[in-house]
């Protein structure tokens, strides 16, 4: 059987159904694309409903990470600080110490109490913060120098230590037993010299006036002054001193000591200041001669050579004040007309004025060596 392109029999067509299905084959041959119009429009749709599938996946996905980042914990963050700058150093000052380098064997430099390398060769120079600093230099066979300086900041302070030998002991080391008890005695002496001096100013003048005597006051520093060690030795401890002062002064002992053994020995530090303050002493040590009443007589400044008998002609020279003064006090007494009572008033203290008195100086020039 014949069939059309329609699927219909070729028999069955009449002129009732021909026309239409003649019709819709020419409009099917001219329009091609009309057939296919259905296929494109479910296409179609189901491009829209891929898409809002997939917009749907895409939003629900968002979502899901969203909550998942709000509910899980945030990592911190760790901000690398920037390392610390340095501070500057401060600024200090330099100790330079002349030391020829043949002097540094066997030396050693302590800057408070501290230990500091010696080089061996070079200058040595030595850098200390700004203050007050004690610098001892030590060396081998020679007295320790020690010197205290005031460094400031980006500051040179140059010293030059003077070396004073250690005097060596004349006899051969070997054992003999005189002078052992020699040295022994010396040291004994030395140690109960001023057991018997008073330490009372006023009491010494009490006396002074009741024996007729003057007063021999001592500025000493006894445990840490070489100058007073050295005088106490050869002078004060000495027993000739005591018999040549005892029949003309009352002995006083004014002492400043460091240690505190020796201090405990001082009866009234304070009663030592005031009088060192009275009577201008800077040094030690320092001897004060004055009457029973306080009046100067004359000072002797430091250590004098020469043992008991130049410190005793020392002692007489300032005497001769005590001396003069009291004859001017007796032309001022016999002085009967007013004129010549007038002129003579002034005398004693022109007298103490010529005698470097008044500013209180030693009575004779070139004093000895003072500890300060």
């Amino acid at each position: 059987m014949t069939r059309n392109l329609d699927g219909v029999p070729l028999r069955s067509l009449t002129h009732k159904n021909a026309y239409p299905l003649l019709r819709h084959n020419a409009q099917r041959e001219k329009h091609p694309a009309a057939g296919t119009r259905l296929t494109r429009q479910t296409l179609r749709t189901y491009g829209v409903a891929v898409g809002l599938t997939l917009g749907l996946v895409i939003l629900g996905t968002g979502l899901l990470i969203v909550v998942v980042l709000s509910t899980s914990p945030v990592p911190e963050v760790t901000v690398a600080e920037p390392p610390p700058t340095e501070a500057p150093l401060a600024s200090v000052g330099t100790v330079v110490i002349e030391w020829s380098e043949n002097e540094r064997a066997a030396s050693a430099v302590f800057v408070d109490r501290e230990k500091e390398p010696v080089p061996s060769f070079g200058p040595v120079e030595i850098e200390l913060p700004p203050g007050t600093h004690v610098v001892e230099m030590v060396r081998r066979g020679f007295h320790p120098v020690e010197q205290t300086v005031r460094v400031a900041a980006d500051e040179r302070i140059c010293l030059r230590p003077q070396w004073v030998p250690l005097v060596p002991v004349p006899e051969p080391p070997r054992y003999r037993p005189e002078r052992v008890a020699t040295l022994a005695n010396d040291a004994v002496r030395a140690e109960t010299a001023f057991d018997d001096w008073l330490q009372d100013f006023e009491a010494a003048q009490r006396k002074a006036a009741a024996e007729d005597k003057d007063v021999l006051l001592l500025f000493d520093g006894s445990d840490w002054c070489g100058w007073s060690k050295r005088l106490t030795a050869e002078v004060f401890a000495q027993p000739s001193f005591d018999e040549l002062i005892g029949e003309k002064y009352v002995p006083v002992f004014v002492d400043f000591p460091r240690s505190s053994a020796a201090r405990a020995s001082v009866e009234d530090p304070s009663r030592n200041a005031r009088l060192k303050n009275d009577f201008q002493v800077d040094g030690y040590p320092t001897v004060v001669l004055t009457d029973a009443v306080g009046a100067p007589l004359g000072r002797i400044g430091g250590y004098v050579p020469g043992g008991v008998d130049a410190f005793v002609a020392r002692l007489e020279s300032c005497r001769e004040v005590k001396r003069q003064s009291g004859e001017l006090r007796r032309r001022i007494e016999r002085s009967r007309e007013p004129a010549e009572k007038a002129a003579t008033v002034r005398a004693p203290e022109r007298f103490r004025e010529d005698q470097n008195l008044l500013p209180f100086d030693d009575c004779q020039q070139g004093g000895g060596e003072h500890g300060r």
